[in-house]
C-alpha cells in the first residue's frame, strides 16, 4: 500500500504547482492537416475545409500541397466538414480540440462517380464507413479517441473491439484475447502500417494472438480499421477477423509532450518536427509498469510472491520529399516478465515474453493516378520459461525458449484507371527464422521421459503472398469487389489460392445493403510442424511437418441506415465453412487447433477437421452528439466442428449469446465551460466458455483430475456478466491539458468462473475465478 500512496501523493503535488487557468479568458487552439485522394495519395489544392456552426466562422482551403491550418478555434468539440468538387464530402464530428495538443488530421477523399458533381455524405454514414476502400461488409474503423473513452478499455484497442457486433473476450480482465464469431482467437492477424506483425501484447504465451496488457499505445495510433469476416483480398494468413492498425505522423510545426502516470505504470510521449520548415516530424512513446501496486490494493492480478513487471516503446518518424517520395520509419517492441518464487518451498519460475518490429516504408507518386507503397520490416519474437522444481511431485527442471525472426518485403501498386474502376495489388516474401529449445528433465520419471528434448530445433523458412483486387464502382449506388488472395508456405510447399467477392448497392442515401464472400487460409503455429514425438523407443519423430492450412469460406448479407444524422443500425448474418483443419490421427481424441486459445500439441495430426459458424449480429449505435453517445450490439451464434470420430460437437469458444450497452456523458464545467467531466459506462452478459467435465468418480480413483471426453464442450459455464465504469475529469489551462481517470473494472465485483479442477484434499470439484474489482486511476497531462 505504501507505492500507492507515495504515487497518489505525487499526484497530488501535480497538481497543487500547476498554474491556474484563466477563468475568463477564451482559450483557443489550431486545426490543421493535409487533405489527399484516397486512390492516389495526391493532395487535392482548394479542398475547403470548416468548422460547422462555428461564430465568428471558422474554415480554411488547402494549398498546393494539400494542407489547410484552421487558427485561434475554441477548445471543446466541433465537427468538420471537408468537402471538393467532384468529390464525395466527408463530415468528422466530435472531434475533442484542448489546448495541449494541436489537432492534426488528414483526410482522404474519393472521388464521386458522377462527374463534377458534389455528393454529401452525412456524417453518420462516413463514421461507420472504414478506412479501407475495398471493405464491403464486416469491418468497422475506430478512433484514438474511443480507445480512451470506452470503459473497460484502458487505453487498449484489444479490448475496445470486444464491444463489437461477433466479438467477445470471456477472459477477463486480465486477458485481452478477441474471440470472433466463435473462432479460436489463434485466427487473427495483426498488421502494422501495411504489414503482418507478431502478436503485440505483454505476457504472451507461445502460439497466442493476445495476453495481459497490450504494447499499442493509444499515444502513437492513428484511426484504424477492424475486420470480423469475409475480408478483402489484400488480407492473408488470417481465418477469423484482422486488426490493422495505423500510426500516426507527429507534428512537424511544434514539440508537443504528453506525461502519465497511474495505477498500470509512467508513460511519456514526444512529439515535433525533425527539421523545421522541412516537414518532416517524429513522434515516440515509452512506457514502464509493475503490477505490484495492484497487489498492494489487494488486487489479485499477480500472487504475493509474483515480481511481474514490463515496458515498451512506440515510434515513427515521417520524411517527406520533394522529388524521392515519402519515407516512414516506425516500430514497437515491449519486454514483459513474471518472476513466480514461494517463500516456503524450493520453487522458482520465470517468464518472459518479448516482441519487437520496425518497418521502414516509402510512398512514391508515379503520375496522376497511380502510386507504390514499399516496406521492408524486420520483428522477433522471444517467449521463455525457466521452473525448477525441487520439493513437488515431479522434481526437476523445465525449460523453454521459442526464438522468432521475420524479414519481410512488401509492394502495393494502386492505380485508379478512372473515376469507375481502381485496381490493387501486391507482394509480401517473408523470410523466416526459428530457434526453438524445450526440455524436460525429471529424474524421478522413467526412462527415456526422464530427460526429453520436445525441441532442438534451429533453422528458416519462408512465405509468399499476393494479392490483386479490383474495384468497378457500376454507378453511383452500385460497387462490385473481386480479388484473389494467393499463399504459399516454403516449409512444406503448401499453396492456396483464395478468390474474394463483394458486392454493396446504395439503396438509399441513408440505407445499403451487402454481400461478402472469400476463401481464406492460415499456416498453423512453426510448433505444429517441428515439435518432435518421442515414442516407447526412445526414436524421435516429426508427425506434422507436411501439415496443410486450415481454411474457411465465409458468406455475409449485411444491412445498415442511418437516421436522424445521429443513428446508425446495422445487421449482418453470416455462415462460415471451416474444412482441412488438423485434427488428431489418434482414434478417440477429439484434439484440433481451432479448440485452444494458445500453447501447441505434438500430437499426430491430418487436415480432415470440419466446423461452421453461424449467426445474426446487430448494432444500434448513437454517434457522440451533445455530450452523449450509445453503442448496443447483440450477437447470436453457434461454434461447431467435428474431428476423426464424425461427431459434431460445440467448440469452447461457442457462447452462443453477447449483448454489450456501452453509454457516456460528458459535462461542460467552469466559467467558460471549456472543462469537461465524462462518465462511461459498460455492461456485458454473454455465454461463458464451454468445458470437459470433470468425472468426480474416476479423479477420486486416480487422485487427479480426470475428465470426461465423451461430454466435451456440452455445456458451458455459467453466464458471464460484467459491469464497467470510467469517471474522468479533463481541464484546459493556459498552456496545458491535464486529465484524471478512474476506471474501475468489474466494478461489481462479479465473480465469473474461469476454469474448474479436482481438489485432491476436499476430494470434491472446486472453480477458479476470474479477476474481481480492478481499479486503475491515471493523471495525465498534455503541453
Amino acid at each position: 500500500m505504501k507505492n500507492f500512496i507515495f504515487i497518489m501523493a505525487g499526484f497530488l503535488c501535480l497538481y497543487l504547482n500547476d498554474e491556474t487557468l484563466a477563468q475568463n479568458s477564451q482559450l483557443h487552439q489550431t486545426i490543421r492537416g493535409t487533405v489527399i485522394d484516397h486512390d492516389t495519395q495526391i493532395p487535392i489544392i482548394g479542398a475547403n475545409v470548416v468548422v460547422v456552426d462555428s461564430d465568428p466562422f471558422l474554415g480554411a482551403s488547402t494549398d498546393v500541397n494539400g494542407n489547410f491550418k484552421i487558427e485561434k478555434a475554441p477548445v471543446g468539440r466541433h465537427t468538420l466538414t471537408i468537402s471538393f468538387l467532384g468529390y464525395e464530402s466527408q463530415s468528422l464530428p466530435n472531434v475533442l480540440l484542448g489546448v495541449g495538443k494541436e489537432l492534426v488530421i488528414n483526410i482522404e477523399l474519393i472521388e464521386s462517380v458522377v462527374e463534377m458533381n458534389e455528393i454529401v455524405v452525412k456524417a453518420t454514414q462516413n463514421k461507420a464507413q472504414v478506412l479501407n476502400e475495398m471493405a464491403t461488409v464486416s469491418a468497422q474503423s475506430f478512433s484514438v479517441e474511443e480507445t480512451k473513452r470506452y470503459a473497460a478499455s484502458v487505453s487498449d484497442p484489444a479490448r475496445m473491439v470486444s464491444a463489437f457486433a461477433g466479438v467477445s473476450s470471456n477472459g477477463g480482465d486480465d486477458q485481452n484475447a478477441i474471440i470472433i464469431r466463435g473462432n479460436s482467437p489463434r485466427g487473427l492477424l495483426w498488421r502494422m502500417e501495411g504489414v503482418e506483425i507478431p502478436n503485440p501484447n505483454h505476457f504472451a504465451s507461445e502460439g497466442a494472438s493476445s495476453g495481459g496488457i497490450s504494447i499499442l499505445s493509444a499515444n502513437v495510433l492513428s484511426k484504424s480499421d477492424f475486420y470480423t469476416g469475409a475480408f478483402p483480398s489484400e488480407f492473408g494468413n488470417a481465418l477469423s477477423g484482422v486488426f490493422d492498425l495505423k500510426l500516426r505522423n507527429g507534428n512537424n510545426e511544434k514539440n508537443e509532450y504528453t506525461l502519465q502516470a497511474g495505477i498500470l505504470g509512467m508513460e511519456a510521449a514526444a512529439e515535433g518536427p525533425l527539421k523545421k520548415g522541412s516537414g518532416a516530424s517524429f513522434l515516440v512513446n515509452y512506457r514502464y509498469s509493475t503490477l505490484a501496486l495492484l497487489n498492494d490494493l489487494g488486487v489479485g492480478i499477480v500472487g504475493d510472491e509474483d515480481v511481474t513487471t514490463y515496458q515498451d516503446v512506440s515510434f515513427k518518424l515521417h520524411i517527406p520529399t520533394q522529388k524521392m517520395g515519402t519515407f516512414s520509419l516506425w516500430g514497437i517492441g515491449g519486454l514483459s516478465k513474471n518472476t513466480y518464487q514461494p517463500k516456503d518451498i524450493d520453487y522458482s519460475d520465470v517468464e518472459k515474453a518479448n516482441m519487437g518490429a520496425m518497418g521502414l516504408s516509402h510512398l512514391a507518386i508515379l503520375g496522376d493516378k497511380t502510386y507504390l507503397k514499399t516496406t521492408l520490416s524486420l520483428s522477433a519474437t522471444s517467449i521463455g520459461e525457466d521452473e525448477e522444481d525441487n520439493e513437488g511431485t515431479y522434481q526437476g527442471t523445465y525449460k523453454e525458449q521459442f526464438n522468432k525472426t521475420y524479414a519481410r518485403a512488401s509492394m502495393r501498386f494502386n492505380t485508379k484507371l478512372n473515376r469507375q474502376h481502381i485496381v490493387e495489388s501486391g507482394l509480401t516474401y517473408t523470410a523466416l527464422g526459428y530457434n526453438f529449445l524445450e526440455s524436460f528433465q525429471f529424474p524421478s520419471i522413467e526412462p527415456p521421459f526422464n530427460n526429453f528434448e520436445r525441441f532442438n530445433e534451429k533453422g528458416n523458412a519462408s512465405t509468399l503472398q499476393a494479392y490483386t483486387s479490383w474495384k468497378f464502382r457500376l454507378t453511383e449506388s452500385l460497387s462490385w469487389v473481386n480479388g484473389v488472395h494467393f499463399l504459399r508456405f516454403g516449409l512444406n510447399e503448401s499453396t492456396a489460392v483464395e478468390p474474394r467477392s463483394a458486392l454493396k448497392w446504395q439503396l438509399q442515401p441513408n440505407q445499403s445493403l451487402s454481400f461478402g464472400f472469400g476463401i481464406h487460409s492460415k499456416v498453423e503455429s512453426l510448433e505444429y510442424y517441428l515439435a518432435n514425438q518421442l515414442l516407447e523407443d526412445g526414436t524421435k519423430l516429426q508427425p506434422n511437418r507436411n501439415l496443410d492450412f486450415s481454411k474457411a469460406q465465409h458468406y455475409v448479407l449485411g444491412y445498415d441506415v442511418s437516421v436522424n444524422n445521429q443513428w446508425y443500425f446495422k445487421t449482418e448474418a453470416y455462415f462460415q465453412r471451416l474444412y482441412n483443419l488438423p485434427i488428431s490421427s489418434v482414434v478417440g481424441s477429439i484434439f484440433s487447433p481451432i479448440l485452444l486459445e494458445e500453447g501447441f500439441s505434438t500430437q499426430d495430426l491430418m487436415n480432415e477437421g470440419t466446423g461452421r459458424n453461424y449467426g445474426l449480429e446487430f448494432t444500434a449505435q448513437r454517434f457522440f452528439s451533445k455530450g452523449f453517445y450509445l453503442l448496443t450490439t447483440a450477437s447470436l451464434y453457434e461454434a461447431k466442428f467435428t474431428a476423426l470420430d464424425g461427431k459434431e460437437r460445440n467448440t469452447p469458444f461457442n457462447g452462443n449469446f453477447n449483448f454489450n450497452v456501452l453509454s457516456g456523458k460528458e459535462f461542460k464545467v467552469g466559467k467558460r465551460k471549456q472543462n469537461l467531466i465524462g462518465v462511461n459506462m459498460r455492461g456485458t452478459w454473454g455465454g461463458n466458455s464451454r468445458f470437459i467435465p470433470i468425472d468426480l468418480e474416476h479423479s477420486r480413483q486416480n487422485g487427479e483430475t480426470v475428465r470426461n471426453i465423451d461430454g466435451a464442450y456440452e455445456e458451458r459455464y455459467p453466464d458471464f456478466m460484467k459491469f464497467d465504469l470510467q469517471l474522468s475529469y479533463r481541464k484546459n489551462k493556459r498552456s496545458k491539458t491535464t486529465e484524471w481517470r478512474l476506471d474501475l473494472l468489474n466494478a461489481l465485483n462479479r465473480e465469473n468462473i474461469w476454469g474448474d479442477y479436482y481438489n485432491v484434499n476436499s476430494q470434491t470439484i472446486e472453480y477458479d475465478y476470474q479477476t474481481g474489482l480492478i481499479p486503475v486511476l491515471s493523471y495525465r497531462v498534455e503541453f
